[in-house]
């Protein structure tokens, strides 16, 4: 990943880590804890981990400040779905591809003995604008 999107990525999960009421209120929940950002996930990193307190169950946060891609799908989303038993995944990008958000419906669905709820956050770019500002 080129620095300056390192960078930019580093500042929205710093961003969220610092306005955490942000992700509850999409995600419709009011008590994250635990917060992480860049933990050790298998051999990646997730960029933002929480638990939280009261629903007790761990939410993972990938990332991606370009359009959604295969690399993200198969390599960062569809494991942390295939370990995970229950739990909150988001993935955020600036645009999805249909066929991603598919392919983790599809994996879903044919794994109902999972509990794990599925968030694709499209990144308005406004939010693009003010990164490369405060990358600046």
């Amino acid at each position: 990943m080129p620095k300056q999107r390192s960078e930019k990525e580093m500042i929205l999960n710093l961003y969220f880590k610092k306005y955490p009421e942000v992700l509850e209120r999409i995600l419709g929940i009011v008590d994250l804890t635990q917060i992480e950002l860049e933990i050790p996930y298998g051999r990646k990193k997730i960029d933002f981990y929480a638990v939280s307190k009261d629903k007790r169950v761990e939410i993972f946060v990938e990332n991606q400040l370009s359009p959604s891609d295969e690399a993200h799908l198969k390599e960062k989303i569809m494991p942390i779905l295939q370990s995970l038993q229950e739990g909150i995944v988001v993935w955020t990008a600036l645009r999805f591809d249909q066929k991603h958000l598919s392919a983790v419906k599809a994996f879903l669905k044919a794994n109902p003995q999972k509990y794990v709820n599925f968030y694709g956050l499209e990144l308005h770019p406004d939010v693009m604008q003010e990164l490369e500002r405060l990358d600046h």
